[in-house]
């Protein structure tokens, strides 16, 4: 990266910040949303949102900040499309016999492989995802406080300004791309 990108990256101006902040705000909201339809409870309360500096430049366009989690509504296929695909048969373990795609629970003999139960898959996959909110959650509000503090969009290993670019992308980012990329190369 040239010196003059390192620069243009590295101020975060007061309509970035608080576009940064509506979407970190928004994802926290849909997270909450979520992590209560997957347990069953009621969201949390939110705490009171902090006061928004105001625009420098009320005739300037603020862009818009991008929602992230949300998916995009299905396109709908329009007259003449093929219908949805049903639940079709599938081959079972032994030759020439069919099952259905979500057999009912059976149980083993010795030396055979437990049978799919598509529950307890079901169980591990909510569990799963359950598990993914919560960190994105995490990082969410753990970004807003460092905006709280003021050390939003400073890398947490090399001190560098985390690129613009990059937080318009991933606002909880807590590393400049480079550090991000050395830290997954580890993994």
């Amino acid at each position: 990266m040239s010196n003059r990108t390192a620069r243009a990256d590295a101020g975060l101006t007061a309509q970035d910040l608080a576009a940064l902040r509506r979407s970190l705000q928004e994802q926290r909201r849909f997270r909450l949303e979520q992590l209560a339809r997957m347990t069953g409870r009621a969201p949390a309360p939110e705490p009171p949102a902090a006061p928004e500096p105001p625009d420098p430049d009320p005739t300037a366009a603020a862009p818009e900040p991008a929602v992230h989690g949300a998916c995009a509504p299905a396109a709908d296929p329009g007259p003449g499309a093929a219908p949805a695909a049903l639940p079709r048969e599938v081959p079972a373990p032994g030759p020439g016999r069919l099952r259905a795609a979500h057999p009912a629970p059976e149980t083993a003999g010795p030396g055979e492989e437990a049978p799919w139960d598509g529950a307890a898959a079901r169980r591990e996959v909510r569990a799963e995802l359950t598990a993914s909110a919560r960190m994105v959650l995490h990082d969410v509000e753990a970004a807003l406080e460092r905006m709280d503090r003021g050390g939003y969009g400073t890398c947490e290993l090399c001190r560098h300004p985390v690129e613009h670019r990059r937080l318009a992308i991933v606002p909880q980012a807590r590393y400049c791309g480079r550090c991000h990329r050395v830290r997954e190369a580890r993994r």
